[in-house]
């Protein structure tokens, strides 16, 4: 059950590979790393992941672009529609001409989704063989709860339990680690501002960091450490990303950012 923010529930890079492990020694080995990886690897929301079709993807340049607008009216289309509508006698055609939709409007976004050497080839097989994810919401966030069963009940670097949107928190600072600018990152998680990226890095940074040096002065296993790329934002940018921030996250992420 989730308890507090999401980069709260987010694996440590230890974590996450138990995970992938667990994924397979099960009989849907390609299906459950395929949930793993985007929504991990690639930073998929719960909804972007259930409605994923073959029609996103354009292998030749190794990208997902997540649409405006997907026509469906399954379950969790229809409830939607009909609570934004306050409509509760829409037809399945009217459901579908508004849904589904990405969370918001920067959710159209283009991802990158060649960065690791395992992970095309997962998603490719798989939205090739299905067109989609052979899964539904519920389904999805049950699959990770037993892959983390499975994978020994393991728990985020704060000792909370980890669940679907947890993995969307870790996947930022995959992104960090792939040399993304935080201009970037906020674009590929389909974010509409600068200030949700810098304080999901900010708080994994410092606060995974934290927690760990606690349990064992000795262990390095850093959900986050340190971006490798300078960010360059002008006074006011750098005032509006940080003001949220505590004194602590600040002065981390502040190391990092060019004058």
């Amino acid at each position: 059950m989730k308890q507090g923010e999401s980069w709260e529930h987010a694996p440590t890079i230890k974590g996450f590979n138990k995970l992938v492990e667990a994924a397979e020694r099960t009989d849907k080995v390609y299906e459950n790393k395929f949930l793993l990886y985007l929504a991990g690897e690639l930073g998929f929301r719960s909804g972007e992941i259930a409605h994923i079709k073959l029609s996103w993807f354009n292998f030749d340049e190794g990208v997902i672009y997540i649409p405006p607008h997907e026509p469906c009216n399954c379950a969790y289309c229809s409830y939607c529609a009909k609570k934004r509508t306050k409509n509760p006698n829409l037809t399945p055609q009217e459901v579908r001409n508004i849904y589904w939709q990405p969370k918001t409007d920067a959710g159209r976004r283009v991802v990158p989704y060649k960065l690791k050497d395992d992970v095309p080839e997962v998603l490719e097989r798989v939205i090739k063989k299905y067109g989609r994810y052979p899964r539904v919401v519920k389904t999805s966030e049950y699959n990770i709860h037993r892959l983390v069963k499975l994978a020994g009940g393991i728990q985020s670097a704060f000792g909370k339990n980890i669940y679907l949107h947890g993995l969307r928190a870790y996947a930022v600072t995959q992104y960090a680690y792939a040399d993304f600018s935080l201009w970037d990152i906020c674009n590929v998680m389909g974010w509409k501002d600068i200030k949700t990226a810098s304080k999901y890095l900010a708080r994994l940074g410092v606060n995974a960091k934290k927690m760990n040096k606690k349990k064992d002065d000795n262990k390095t296993d850093f959900l986050f450490n340190e971006p490798s790329r300078l960010l360059t934002l002008n006074k006011t940018q750098k005032q509006e990303t940080c003001k949220e921030l505590s004194f602590e996250e600040n002065v981390w992420l502040n190391r990092f950012i060019k004058d």
